[in-house]
C-alpha cells in the first residue's frame, strides 16, 4: 500500500479563477521518508524542536514529506494540541500521531493576506467540511475554496523561497509580510 497519495500528473488544471500549471513528479521530492519508515513523533520531540528553533534559534529543519525549509516546524494549534507541519505540501503530524496529508485552502475575501505575492493557504484536515474565516468570520465551504497546493503548482511564487539557509534568512523573509512578520516559520 503507498503511504503517500500521488500528486496531480503533471497538467494544467482548472481552479477557481483559472488555470494553472501543476509540478511534475520528477520536480517533486516525495516522499523523502516514507510513512511507513517514519520514527514516532512525541511531545518530547515537539518541545525539544520548539524550543530549538524558537528558544535557541537552531536553523529550521526539512519537512519530511517534500525536504523544503523555511515552511515547515513545531506548530500549537489548539489548547494542548502539538504537531508539526508543512505550509509548503500540506504534512501535518499531531505528536504521538501518523502524519496525514492537510487540504490546501484559500479564501477570497478581501482580508485574505498574501505571503509572498500569493495568497495564504490555509491548510485543514481532510475530514473537515468548513471553517470560520479568521479574517472576516465568513463561512468557508472546503470543497468550494481548494486551491492547489504549492507544491503542486510549479508557478506558485513559494518555489522562489531560498532553501537550506539559516533561521535569520526566513525569519527577515517573513517579517516582510504583515500577517507572518515574527514567525520564524510560516
Amino acid at each position: 500500500m503507498d503511504d503517500h497519495p500521488p500528486f496531480s500528473e503533471p497538467s494544467r488544471v482548472r481552479i477557481r479563477g483559472g488555470e494553472r500549471r501543476v509540478a511534475s513528479a520528477v520536480r517533486l521530492r516525495r516522499p523523502s521518508v516514507p510513512v511507513a519508515e517514519m520514527e514516532d513523533y512525541t511531545t518530547s520531540d515537539w518541545d525539544a524542536s520548539s524550543f530549538g528553533l524558537f528558544g535557541e534559534g537552531a536553523d529550521p529543519a526539512a519537512c519530511p514529506e517534500c525536504g523544503r525549509t523555511g515552511f515547515f516546524g513545531p506548530r500549537f494549534v489548539e489548547p494542548d494540541v502539538k504537531c508539526r507541519s508543512c505550509r509548503f505540501c500540506g504534512f501535518w503530524q499531531r505528536t504521538d500521531s501518523v502524519p496525514e496529508r492537510h487540504l490546501p485552502t484559500s479564501h477570497d475575501c478581501a482580508d485574505w493576506p498574501k505571503i509572498s505575492r500569493a495568497a495564504y493557504v490555509w491548510w485543514v484536515a481532510p475530514t473537515i467540511d468548513f471553517y470560520e474565516c479568521p479574517f472576516c468570520n465568513a463561512r468557508v465551504d472546503v470543497p468550494l475554496s481548494i486551491v492547489p497546493a504549492p507544491i503542486e503548482d510549479i508557478d506558485h511564487p513559494w518555489w522562489k523561497v531560498p532553501q537550506q539557509k539559516p533561521q535569520q534568512v526566513y525569519q527577515r523573509l517573513w517579517n516582510n509580510w504583515t500577517f507572518s512578520a515574527g514567525r520564524t516559520i510560516l
